[in-house]
């Protein structure tokens, strides 16, 4: 468990440190998470709600990849308050576990309910991060929030310009800036599920064991149904 989850806390916090700096600046916006959705998603399904251990990691490294950004505007909106309505938005992917829980997660996994499930998360992620950064930055969940960011800029004209973006409104827009982590997500399940990563692997670890049990069972019965025609077959020699 501890191999695993530490390869998914280390990729995911790459992927997503990377993908935060540079779909900031390709599309124009903040897309608060991006493989984070995905990573979490991977780890609930493989090791229930210890699985949610990777989310402060991947909320830090969404923090960091923001600071690493360009433009200048985008990078301020990376605060504190991001990183902590984002690490409290990836925790509502623990209501996976009651589904795995009342179908086994093989069943779920490779049902129509991997068609929903992500969508869930991600409107789940989304309302927290939006409604907790309104709390945290405006004091309300109803306003959109008063910290601006102010900054000159010189045009061709060589006019300087005074900009104004309040960043509670690039947060309040996750909805679409965040549809590239959705996208991810999607994809990523499915790929992971062809390859037999998409797996709870403790129920992995139960049917192996189970498994493994029923061969040697099968293959002690088997001896001894051949020991037991052999002595057959010796008796019948000496009789005759």
């Amino acid at each position: 468990m501890v191999f695993d989850m530490l390869t998914m806390i280390v990729l995911g916090c790459v992927l997503e440190a990377l993908c935060v700096k540079f779909g900031s600046e390709v599309f124009n916006g903040v897309p608060t998470a991006t493989f984070s959705l995905l990573i979490t998603f991977l780890a609930v399904t493989r090791w229930n709600l210890w699985g949610l251990l990777v989310c402060p990691f991947l909320a830090l490294a969404t923090v960091y990849g923001g600071s690493l950004i360009q433009i200048r505007e985008f990078q301020a909106a990376y605060t504190w308050e991001v990183g902590v309505s984002v690490f409290a938005g990836m925790l509502t992917f623990g209501i996976n576990v009651f589904f795995f829980r009342k179908g086994r997660t093989k069943n779920v996994i490779n049902s129509t309910w991997l068609l929903g499930l992500p969508l869930l998360n991600y409107l789940l992620f989304v309302f927290v991060q939006v409604y907790l950064y309104r709390l945290l930055t405006s004091g309300s969940i109803f306003q959109i929030g008063v910290e601006m960011y102010s900054y000159t800029y010189v045009t061709s004209e060589n006019i300087e310009k005074l900009v104004e973006v309040n960043l509670c409104q690039l947060v309040d827009g996750s909805l679409i800036y965040n549809l590239f982590g959705l996208a991810v997500m999607y994809i990523g399940v499915y790929v992971l599920r062809s390859q037999g990563v998409l797996c709870n692997a403790v129920e992995r670890l139960i049917d192996d064991r189970k498994n493994a049990e029923l061969n040697r069972l099968d293959k002690k019965f088997t001896i001894t149904e051949v020991d037991d025609d052999s002595v057959g077959e010796n008796q019948s020699s000496n009789e005759e």
